[in-house]
């Protein structure tokens, strides 16, 4: 009798044990996001565009593409299918909070196409759903997406390049240098300049015909002013420059951030003009004006921390 209660003694003992081990190595899973700007211009039909997160466990079913089922864009007013063709990692780990985690990097595409749409959306979700019927929610920001099929032959696209500074006390884009050439034998009239976005626009207000400001240059060397306001709203939202026939223009284009926490480091351009009386547009595809990090150590206040337990 004695031999059989230590017996049961000793298989609830390792029960309790193997439970307790398994509770103590079970990790909590880990995911980061950091908001951006995605400012997107369709220019074919392989276009794509990566969303990018941290996670402390790379390998977790969750970043397998054979266990997603579906996958989409929200927000309160809008719902958007995406195709997520690929996941991959970074080799190399980040440091948060003193444990490591990794890049992902997950292409996506838009599940139709069009010849003339522009989709904004703000304070954007984005929703993975897998087979088992478990879904992850995470934030990635403002979208922005362009579809313009129309090709301009009037003008090109001879230089362009930015700025750099802290704005918000976050290193970003804080102008733009863009110099257009006039291709036809008329005069163009530009109208307008404008990012795609809904946070980040040009202030016009300030937006001058000069040579290339260098990109470490401020602002406000480049405009000639002190103390240049970067999330103050222009009351000017059209512009007019001349562009001669045969000729070319350069423009600095300063931004305002409409937003005091956004920051863009990548972003496609409409330039919409009159020439012989017609209004015509001219798209700028969406261009790295910026390599840097969204989990950079000036970021770390605004990161989104979801934590999901297995």
């Amino acid at each position: 009798m004695k031999a059989k209660i230590m017996y049961s003694t000793v298989i609830i003992l390792v029960i309790v044990l193997s439970v307790l081990l398994f509770v103590k190595d079970e990790k909590e899973l880990v995911i980061i996001s950091s908001d951006n700007i995605y400012s997107i211009y369709h220019s074919d039909n392989y276009e794509t565009f990566t969303i990018e997160v941290l996670t402390n466990q790379p390998q977790n079913y969750y970043f397998d593409n054979d266990y997603l089922s579906s996958a989409s864009l929200k927000n309160d007013n809008q719902d958007l299918s995406i195709d997520i063709t690929n996941i991959s990692q970074s080799d190399n780990p980040i440091y948060y909070q003193e444990d490591e985690f990794y890049n992902l990097y997950l292409t996506a595409e838009l599940s139709f196409t069009s010849d003339d749409l522009l989709i904004s959306m703000e304070n954007v979700f984005l929703h993975l759903n897998y087979m088992n019927g478990e879904e992850i929610v995470i934030s990635i920001g403002e979208f922005n997406y362009l579809f313009y099929d129309e090709f301009s032959s009037d003008i090109s696209l001879n230089n362009l390049s930015a700025t750099h500074e802290e704005v918000n006390e976050i290193n970003t884009i804080s102008g733009i240098n863009l110099e257009l050439g006039n291709l036809s034998d008329s005069n163009i009239l530009i109208t307008n300049v404008q990012i795609v976005s809904s946070n980040v626009s040009f202030n016009h207000r300030y937006s001058l015909v000069r040579d290339e400001c260098f990109h470490t240059s401020t602002v406000d060397t480049c405009l000639n002013v002190e103390d240049y306001q970067f999330n103050q709203e222009s009351n000017v939202l059209e512009t007019s420059f001349i562009l001669r026939k045969n000729n070319v223009i350069n423009l600095y284009l300063p931004l305002t951030y409409l937003n005091s926490s956004k920051f863009i480091y990548r972003f496609s351009i409409v330039v919409t003009y009159e020439i012989n009386n017609e209004e015509k547009t001219f798209i700028i595809d969406d261009f790295p004006y910026m390599k840097t990090s969204l989990f950079s150590d000036q970021l770390e206040g605004d990161f989104n921390v979801y934590t999901y337990v297995d």
